[in-house]
């Protein structure tokens, strides 16, 4: 019986990556998006509105993520080369929750670095922003990226040291 539940709890998707990955970015997209178009915050949020951006958000996040989690998974796989021992680490029974995780918060890092550069380069090409104010949220979250991906590099030498 234990092992049917943990076959069938490991096919559900991880609520790490869609939070991270997908509804953050997605969400932070929208509200760019309203922004950068001359959009104004209402005075009152009708449930109905919420409800549309969250959704929204969710939908956008989910067509945002695939090239972040593509060059995500090409740095895991070029420069820290630590895959094959996280394998072996869940096939011998180490907990791989904190080194998901850590995947998903890269992934959404970089989903927020590529988004924020789009927009930077929108909004600076339209003339009302410095190209250096504009491109500081792209830079930090590239280095974020980079900080979540050398962290989980760590989680996962500490898996294979157990």
């Amino acid at each position: 019986m234990n092992a049917a539940l943990n076959k069938a709890v490991s096919g559900v998707p991880d609520v790490w990556f869609d939070w991270y990955a997908r509804f953050i970015p997605g969400c932070v997209t929208v509200a760019l998006f309203y922004f950068l178009n001359g959009g104004e915050i209402p005075d009152r949020i009708g449930a109905t509105q919420l409800t549309l951006f969250l959704i929204g958000g969710y939908f956008i996040g989910f067509l945002i993520q695939p090239p972040a989690g593509w060059a995500v998974k090409r740095a895991e796989e070029h420069i820290f080369r630590q895959e094959r021992d996280y394998e072996a680490a869940k096939r011998a029974g180490a907990n791989p929750k904190v080194v998901s995780k850590i995947r998903a918060e890269a992934n959404g890092m970089c989903t927020l670095a590529i988004v924020s550069a789009i927009y930077g380069y929108l909004f600076w090409r339209s003339g009302r922003g410095n190209i250096w104010i504009v491109f500081l949220p792209s830079l930090y979250f590239f280095w974020a990226t980079w900080d979540r991906l050398t962290s989980r590099n760590r989680k996962i030498l500490g898996l294979k040291e157990r």
